[in-house]
């Protein structure tokens, strides 16, 4: 059995290797399911050994019977300014990243942070089901996707890349979005955003948007959940505070097609 087991990994690793000379750097080729699923992270590039062997690795199925209730705890407070921003297909999902110049406007204080936060970038996750979207799970049950606003601690560091690997460096607000039939009820800044995304079908493609209003995609209430906990891709570090908000954002059926049609994160243009 076990000359089986080094005989298939064997295999696996002759498949990956070939898939790494053909990919111009890691961050291109590595997915979340299959060959270059995160199960295999840790074992394909040695920088992202955490992403195995890490304790406090994200995302994570939320226990509502576990909760403790904390008191002490403050409400997030999001800048209501707007910035211009430049959305963007990685190939594994989708990024809105703030401009140079404008992403100082927009901070996140107050909830379980010490520090002042700087949101550098929202990133969309949703899968190819109505229900198979989001990275966290409450209770087991997963949400059509998940909006992660990332924002980095400009108190003690510099930019987001010095801060990822740094203590206390970033915070994450997760927001998960379900369907509604009521048009009414739909969030308004997530329809703005979902119109660009024809303009990024393919990865590396991006589109400039002139005005975002991250404070609008937040969800009418004032209670979360935190955790420490890490980036959900490579190299996982663990230096994330989450934040994951109680009420989900409404979608349309409409926009919903909108974001499962768009893009095709396996195909770049070049």
């Amino acid at each position: 059995m076990e000359c089986n087991i080094i005989y298939i990994l064997t295999i696996l690793l002759t498949f990956l290797e070939r898939d790494i000379v053909e990919a111009s750097s890691w961050s291109e080729w590595w997915q979340y399911t299959g060959v270059s699923g995160f199960e295999f992270w840790g074992v394909i590039n040695p920088e992202w050994i955490l992403c195995q062997r890490g304790k406090r690795q994200s995302p994570i199925n939320v226990d509502p019977s576990l909760l403790l209730y904390d008191p002490s705890l403050k409400h997030i407070r999001v800048s209501k300014r707007s910035a211009s921003a430049e959305l963007e297909n990685v190939g594994q999902f989708v990024r809105l990243v703030l401009e140079p110049g404008t992403d100082k406007l927009i901070n996140i204080t107050k909830g379980p942070l010490s520090y002042r936060y700087t949101v550098h970038e929202v990133d969309f996750h949703f899968g190819t089901e109505n229900d198979l979207g989001s990275e966290h799970m409450i209770a087991g049950i997963s949400f059509p996707f998940e909006i992660q606003i990332v924002a980095y601690n400009s108190e003690i560091y510099g930019n987001i890349t010095q801060a990822r690997y740094s203590p206390n460096g970033i915070a994450i607000i997760a927001i998960f979005a379900q369907i509604t039939k009521d048009a009414k009820d739909k969030n308004e800044q997530l329809e703005i955003i979902s119109q660009f995304l024809p303009d990024v079908q393919f990865r590396e493609q991006k589109s400039k948007i002139r005005q975002v209003s991250i404070h609008k995609l937040m969800p009418d209430t004032n209670h979360y959940v935190t955790y420490d906990g890490s980036f959900t891709y490579p190299g996982c570090e663990e230096t994330v505070t989450w934040i994951i908000m109680n009420r989900p954002l409404h979608i349309t059926v409409q926009q919903v097609c909108i974001f499962f049609t768009y893009p095709n994160t396996l195909i770049s243009v070049t």
